[in-house]
């Protein structure tokens, strides 16, 4: 949806914004400043610094929203120079990394069902997932950027050089071992040293 918003100051200036089409996929934790870039489409006038969000950061709208449902699924509300844009919402979706079943927990379920897929996907079957019975095709793409916990796939499916395995499985293992054995404020980061370098991840500084 697009929207044309006219502001005045020596003169009227018009600009236009409007929501990408797809969503977007954050993790829990992620308390970097959401990028316009990422959530809009906009004129090269327009400056991202007067661009806000309705939450500022993933961790934020997650805590807000993630209610009974353990993730999040919402339209953003977005305001340009302080002012809300009506009709303009970008989707994002958010959840716990690591988590593949969607509960809000890491655990040996979430290594298994990683390890399922990867099964289905190597004795044939394409269409695996790791979500059955699921309404939202992008519930699927969210499952599966969470539970490609070493390089982050947004594309809901194994891609060349961005796939499901048994390293996921192993470092979903890792991660919950270390939280089963007190370490509660573990990283992801800490389990694997290489996402302090992978291109567009939160984790990279």
């Amino acid at each position: 949806t697009t929207t044309t918003t006219t502001t005045t100051s020596a003169e009227a200036t018009t600009v236009s914004i409007s929501a990408k089409t797809e969503p977007n996929f954050y993790f829990s934790v992620d308390k970097n400043q959401f990028d316009p870039a990422d959530l809009l489409d906009m004129d090269e006038s327009v400056l991202e610094e007067d661009i806000t969000f309705e939450y500022a950061t993933p961790a934020e709208a997650f805590e807000a929203l993630k209610g009974d449902a353990h993730y999040v699924k919402a339209e953003l509300i977005v305001m340009y120079q302080g002012e809300v844009l009506e009709g303009v919402t970008p989707t994002i979706y958010i959840g716990v990394k690591g988590d593949a079943d969607l509960n809000e927990t890491v655990d040996t379920f979430d290594a298994y069902y990683v390890l399922q897929y990867y099964a289905a996907k190597s004795a044939g079957f394409n269409d695996a997932k790791l979500l059955n019975d699921n309404d939202d095709p992008m519930l699927e793409v969210l499952a599966y950027f969470l539970a490609d916990v070493d390089t982050e796939s947004k594309a809901g499916t194994d891609t060349a050089g961005k796939i499901l395995d048994t390293f996921d499985a192993y470092y979903v293992l890792d991660f919950y071992a270390s939280l089963s054995a007190g370490h509660s404020e573990v990283t992801w980061p800490e389990i694997i040293p290489s996402l302090l370098e992978l291109e567009d991840s939160c984790w990279v500084s």
